[in-house]
Parts: structure tokens; C-alpha cells; sequence
């Protein structure tokens, strides 16, 4: 854990984080000056992926805490029955999954399965309470899961809110919402805004 900034609200803070470790009979480990090397190794795991893959996707879906022993399970089954490597990085103080799946940006079917495989843990992630996105956004490949996870009168909301400040759809335009056609043929596209 580390934290940041003014001095009286860093102790106060750290105060309260080390009362509850320890009422919830938790160990505190110091790392007595090696505090670079345990965030190197966190900061290390997403470029160390070039070792397995020349490229990657990263989720950024979430669940409830509670429900993060299940999450990872059910990746490393959909990593086993799809016979595709999957590293998990994740946050356990907020549920935040970025489970890494690699492919072959020199061959489609390997993105396509990539995505497909980010899907199926997306839509595990929403069934266990979470959400499609924590941290970085929805984004167009997880465009679909919009009406997985929100009902027609949320999105019919947001739809409204961005017509009343982009009346001519120039922000984004294929980026907020699912276009109501392809904007050309595309097999990826397709496969990141279509359900099958």
C-alpha cells in the first residue's frame, strides 16, 4: 500500500488502513526499503507479457471482492477450455480484473478469438455483480456490453445527453454507442459489435 499527499492526511490515512489490517488479523509486512522492488515486479507484469505474445488485450472488467477467488477461477477455466494463456493482473483492494490475453496481431482468427475470449469473461464478470469497465472505459470492443449491462431506458438516457451536446455525432461517432451499421466491412468489427 502507498500513499499520497499532505502529511497530516497521509498518517491519518495510514492510521485508519493499519487499525483495520490489524483488526481483521492481518500482517503488515515492511518491506524495509525494498518498496521499489514490489511495485517493479506489479509495474513489470503487463511489459514481461512480450515474452509470451508480441501483442495483447487488457480487461479492465470488475466484481465485488467477495467475489474475486470466483472470477479468477472461472478465468483459468476459459483459459483451459479455450486453450489460450491468460496472465491475471488485478487489483484485490477493488475487485478490478485485467486479465491479458495475447494474440497474433499478424493473424485475425487470433484476435478474434481474443476478443471473443474477453467477452465471455466480461459477461462473467457483470453475471458475479461487476461491471464491463473500472477503470478505463467502455472503448469499441466492449461496445456490445453496453446492452448486457444496461437496460434500454439507461442507454436511451445517455443517448440523449450525447445528442444534446453532439447533435451531429462528431465526437466519437463509432465509439459511445453501437452504430446502427458498420461504418465499412470489417471482420473484426463485426465480431467486437455483433452478438453471434
Amino acid at each position: 500500500m502507498e500513499f499520497d499527499g499532505e502529511k497530516k492526511q497521509v498518517e491519518m490515512e495510514a492510521k485508519v488502513t493499519m487499525d483495520t489490517i490489524a483488526a481483521s488479523s492481518g500482517k503488515i509486512v515492511d518491506p524495509r526499503g525494498k518498496i521499489n522492488q514490489f511495485w517493479n515486479a506489479r509495474k513489470g507484469a503487463f511489459p514481461s507479457m512480450g515474452s509470451i505474445s508480441p501483442s495483447y488485450i487488457t480487461l479492465d472488467c470488475t466484481v465485488p471482492r467477495s467475489m474475486l477467488p470466483d472470477a479468477l477461477e472461472s478465468i483459468q477455466k476459459i483459459s483451459k477450455e479455450r486453450n489460450i494463456f491468460i496472465a491475471n493482473v488485478f487489483h484485490a483492494g477493488d475487485g478490478n480484473l485485467h486479465p491479458l490475453i495475447p494474440y497474433n496481431p499478424q493473424d485475425k482468427e487470433s484476435l478474434i478469438k481474443a476478443l471473443k475470449v474477453g467477452e465471455e469473461i466480461s459477461k462473467i464478470a457483470i453475471s458475479m455483480g461487476g461491471v464491463p469497465s473500472g477503470e478505463h472505459g467502455i472503448g469499441i470492443e466492449k461496445l456490445k456490453m453496453e446492452e448486457y449491462y444496461y437496460n434500454k431506458e439507461e442507454i436511451n438516457v445517455m443517448k440523449r445527453i450525447k445528442e444534446t451536446f453532439d447533435p451531429e455525432n462528431l465526437f466519437n461517432p463509432w465509439k459511445m454507442f453501437l452504430p446502427n451499421k458498420l461504418p465499412r466491412e470489417d471482420q473484426v468489427l463485426k465480431v467486437m459489435w455483433e452478438w453471434e
